[in-house]
């Protein structure tokens, strides 16, 4: 009792919801608007489920999530039938406690283990699932080994140690059959766990109900698509993926993730701005604030050339979550596109804020400066700024030079250039720049030969 008492003063503490406060997100809460009495049919139900795993684990799934669990009433002869025979073992398990029972100990340590995911006392986020009755198992698993020994009859007194078997072979015997099964339903399942995929694609069967399994799957699919290099292979990755996160939806109209990942894997089917748009604006329909839904809007628009209409987006992305910086670069880069150079500017200075040692802002900067601002000094002080930081990047010596060809400054072009090439001598930028700061030098003959390695190079 101080053990319980100490845990569920630290569930309190360290959880955001309490004993008396469940989330209001029907997938962290299937009992969401459910009445007491349903509840408790519902758990019931799936108490009469439990056992049944126990003896025959199949299907398997690791997803009970909602609605593959549904919620039922005591008119429900599953509820009915669990209840009398959960309720007849409980008793049991009291009744023998007194005489030391070994029986007796087995049901009362499973119903003890379970009591405190079986969400009898609280809601636990779930209605059922596998591991929830790991640590009962064992109860379980002793009430079947005194089973084996005393219903093949061979023990000598009322010890059920294998030590006081007359002859074993029989005990061996059952257990072999029994294990045997078992062993084959692991060696199976196994195959199903080798990574998420796997799991996911044989779960939406076993789980055919359940929004979340649909939900991952899609999302798995997606993720499947982006690393094939097959155009084929990706187009049915990606259909699929449509297929099983529209059923995610219908089982769950209100499932925020799958509206996302829906979008995302019909804008990569097809580009279709307009389509993906609709379903982004559905998630944040649904809420808001919700950073993915702002996020991927902003970027499909950056993406096809609408930077004025991504800004907003993003703006509300950084609002949501201020710690992300890829929405501060697609935000940085929409005022870079519409000419806000000052704007740009200071929200790659927030970057550089939180990623100090990050080169990638700085050049940003000096690429602000010299597009957009047609500020060539500054442009120059910052590229060389980013150079310092890494020097390894042919990038920020390819426009430090043309800022200084924009100057007229073509001693410096070349020189950095031609340092850019010690960088990266397949660069060809590099090749097409030296060629055009030697014809600005009136030196045909280095021009030319630069020329003609760009050219070999751009084949």
């Amino acid at each position: 009792f101080i053990l319980t008492a100490g845990y569920l003063v630290l569930r309190s503490i360290f959880t955001p919801v309490g004993l008396t406060q469940d989330s209001s997100e029907i997938l962290n809460n299937p009992f969401i608007g459910v009445g007491l009495s349903d509840r408790l049919a519902t758990v019931a139900f799936t108490f009469l489920e439990y056992i049944k795993l126990l003896f025959f684990p199949h299907p398997l799934t690791y997803d009970y999530y909602f609605n593959q669990v549904p919620i039922v009433t005591w008119a429900n002869g599953y509820s009915i039938a669990s209840l009398i025979l959960n309720g007849g073992l409980f008793a049991y398990g009291l009744y023998g406690l007194k005489n030391k029972n070994v029986i007796s100990y087995g049901i009362l340590y499973y119903f003890i283990t379970i009591s405190i995911v079986s969400n009898i006392l609280f809601t636990v986020g779930i209605a059922m699932n596998e591991r929830f009755v790991f640590m009962s198992s064992l109860g379980f698993a002793l009430i079947i080994a005194v089973l084996i020994v005393k219903l093949t009859n061979y023990a000598k007194d009322k010890e059920w140690s294998f030590e006081t078997v007359k002859n074993p072979t029989i005990v061996w015997v059952v257990l072999a059959l029994i294990m045997s099964g078992y062993t084959v339903k692991t060696v199976t399942r196994n195959a199903d766990w080798k990574n998420d995929f796997t799991l996911f694609k044989a779960d939406i069967h076993n789980s055919p109900n359940s929004a979340k399994v649909h939900n991952a799957y899609g999302g798995a699919l997606v993720e499947e698509a982006s690393k094939t290099k097959d155009p084929k292979l990706e187009r049915e990755y990606l259909n699929e993926a449509v297929r099983v996160l529209e059923k995610a939806i219908d089982i769950y109209p209100n499932y925020l993730n799958a509206w996302l990942l829906l979008g995302n894997a019909k804008y990569k089917l097809n580009k279709d701005v307009a389509e993906a748009e609709k379903l982004y604006l559905k998630t944040l329909q649904l809420k808001p604030s919700y950073f993915e839904g702002n996020f991927n809007l902003g970027a499909i628009y950056l993406e096809n050339k609408q930077p004025k209409k991504a800004i907003p987006y993003l703006k509300s992305a950084i609002n949501a979550k201020p710690d992300k910086a890829p929405a501060y670069y697609n935000l940085g880069q929409a005022y870079f596109d519409v000419g806000d150079g000052q704007n740009a500017i200071n929200t790659y200075k927030q970057i550089i804020r939180m990623e100090p040692n990050n080169s990638l802002p700085v050049y940003k900067i000096g690429a602000t400066y010299g597009k957009v601002m047609n500020d060539l000094d500054n442009a120059i002080v910052w590229f060389n700024k980013a150079i310092a930081m890494d020097p390894k990047q042919p990038m920020y010596y390819e426009d430090l030079g043309v800022a200084y060809g924009f100057k007229g400054d073509i001693k410096n072009a070349i020189a950095t250039f031609e340092k850019g090439l010690t960088v990266d001598p397949r660069y060809a930028a590099f090749y097409r720049n030296l060629a055009a700061s030697y014809y600005n030098m009136e030196d045909t003959v280095t021009a030319l030969k630069y020329d003609a390695q760009f050219q070999q190079l751009s084949k």
